[in-house]
């Protein structure tokens, strides 16, 4: 079988696109490189591009926010597979607006797409709950972390002055709804040399990073993106890594944390503690001063 994956333009430099990886053919294609147009721009691309050239029978979409975009899809007779990790519409890094058209999106979602995949039991729920007609297209489908052994890349802890197991870690995209507020308000209580190292960052809003760097607080270090080896190695080299989102599917970077042996801890929101088990610790839902004891406690 033959798999497409479906690339953004701007997210790689023009000289760096590759045409296969693992076996998959990539595409890239343009988009609106904005907030709320970005995702369904490419996404409309992409269709048109595999209605026009007949080059897939089975289209996986990630995220309802593209489902508005299926009903071209109504007579094409190729079946639609959807991922979705939860309420988009209740994450806070969307406006009323946005928040309105995800609630269309995600009846158009389990409308039109042929199954949709929740990636953990809450996200199942809150579907089979909201769209009750459609509760047998819905299906959960656990997934795992891709922990294989790398050559780590030591010039990375270097450059950012890290030793190992001297540093406490965060990785995600810098926006309210991930909380990271709630993690340097609690780091910034607790007495220690340990760093704290924020992987990731924000080009769309950058009035709430500006407000996350302007601490005074030295032992907060902020890397901006890194990607491949390099985001592996400080991984897997951290103290403990800590996971405090308000919003969450089951997290891939959690999970791969987990999956080098890290210590994690997250915030007490049922997604993250179920995605855990027992191999983990959280704290009381956006309690900073819970998430200070737990650090402390670590």
């Amino acid at each position: 079988n033959n798999i497409i994956v479906f690339c953004r333009n701007h997210n790689i430099i023009k000289d760096q696109r590759l045409k296969e990886y693992n076996g998959a053919t990539l595409v890239h294609l343009p988009s609106i490189d904005t907030k709320n147009l970005d995702t369904i721009t490419h996404s409309f691309l992409s269709i048109l591009y595999i209605l026009f050239n007949n080059t897939s029978d089975i289209i996986h979409f990630h995220g309802a926010g593209n489902s508005l975009l299926f009903p071209l899809l109504f007579l094409s007779k190729k079946k639609v597979i959807v991922t979705v990790d939860g309420a988009d519409w209740e994450r806070k890094k969307w406006s009323r607006i946005a928040r309105f058209f995800l609630k269309i999106s995600a009846f158009f979602a389990v409308r039109f797409a042929d199954i949709i995949v929740a990636d953990s039991p809450v996200a199942e729920n809150i579907y089979k709950k909201r769209f009750r007609r459609y509760k047998e297209k819905i299906v959960y489908i656990p997934y795992g972390a891709n922990v294989e052994k790398i050559e780590e890349d030591k010039e990375v802890l270097k450059e950012f002055n890290l030793r190992k197991g001297n540093y406490i870690l965060f990785v995600g995209r810098l926006i309210p709804e991930k909380g990271v507020h709630y993690l340097i308000d609690a780091f910034e209580k607790v007495n220690t040399n340990l760093n704290l190292v924020i992987v990731g960052d924000n080009k769309y809003n950058r009035e709430y990073v500006r407000k996350l760097k302007n601490r005074n607080d030295k032992r907060i270090i902020f890397t901006g993106n890194i990607f491949g080896n390099k985001f592996k190695t400080i991984l897997k080299n951290c103290l403990f890594y800590v996971q405090p989102s308000e919003v969450e599917g089951t997290s891939p970077i959690l999970l791969t944390a987990m999956g080098y042996g890290r210590c994690v801890i997250v915030n007490g929101i049922p997604e993250n503690i179920l995605t855990i088990g027992k191999a983990g610790i959280y704290f009381k839902k956006n309690d900073v001063d819970d998430l200070k004891n737990r650090i402390e406690l670590l």
